[in-house]
């Protein structure tokens, strides 16, 4: 596995995954075997995926295959599949399998259901692919929210944005909390870009700890930093 990824084209990597990979849910517990998220905890997994060229797929005739880990983990959709197809015979590369940066998350399992796990792509068919070694060579398991104290009452929390939230943000980046009595969490959203809603959900933390932490007010959030798809929000407790 770690041979074929040093000499296959490799797709450059923007730091944004802006193709999210179809027919995840058939492969779910392939997919649990790469992610092994906790029960109750969302998957933040960074690895290399492997694109290739389906020739005998019954359903679709330009299938792109997707792999991660030797699993089979979905498909490109079938309009873009066609459209990566067309690039690969561009590049010389027709019918050669070629691999990009991924990223899994969600898949959480709580006591009234169990979700998919989203496959995101960091691929632009408008570049060429390279021979340059993938940013993920082997899988990275994450914390979907690594809270790390910074002094007397400072956090920093490290967020995955979800897709789409970049492109939504209210220029404001203001940050807030809401939950309900019936929630075991308090969470924290960024404004919508039309101040619609609660906005983007960035993160959780459990009351309990929220508690220890804050006593029974809410800190100041704001974006510590942001690059791509990766924040830092600092949480400041109030005087």
């Amino acid at each position: 596995m770690v041979a074929e990824q040093l000499t296959t084209p490799h797709w450059p990597a923007t730091g944004l995954f802006p193709v999210k990979i179809v027919g995840a849910h058939f492969y779910h517990s392939d997919i649990a075997r790469i992610a092994r998220n906790k029960v109750g905890c969302n998957a933040l997994v960074f690895c290399t995926a492997l694109l290739i060229p389906e020739e005998n797929n019954f359903h679709d005739s330009n299938a792109i295959l997707i792999k991660i880990d030797s699993e089979k983990v979905g498909h490109l959709s079938r309009d873009l599949a066609l459209e990566f197809r067309n690039r690969l015979a561009i590049q010389g590369l027709t019918g050669q399998t070629t691999t990009c940066d991924a990223v899994i998350s969600g898949g959480i399992e709580t006591p009234d259901k169990t979700y998919d796990y989203i496959i995101e792509l960091d691929l632009d068919i408008s570049t060429e692919p390279t021979s340059a070694n993938p940013t993920y060579p082997s899988i990275e398991r994450r914390e979907t929210c690594d809270l790390v104290r910074q002094g007397d009452r400072r956090y920093l929390i490290k967020v995955w944005l979800e897709a789409g939230v970049l492109e939504n943000m209210h220029k404001s980046k203001s940050i807030d909390t809401w939950t309900t009595d019936h929630w075991d969490t308090i969470d924290y959203y960024v404004s919508h870009t039309k101040n619609c809603g609660l906005g983007h959900k960035l993160f959780s933390i459990p009351k309990s700890e929220h508690h220890l932490l804050f006593d029974h007010t809410s800190p100041i959030a704001s974006f510590y930093s942001l690059s791509c798809r990766n924040a830092v929000i600092e949480l400041v407790a109030g005087a």
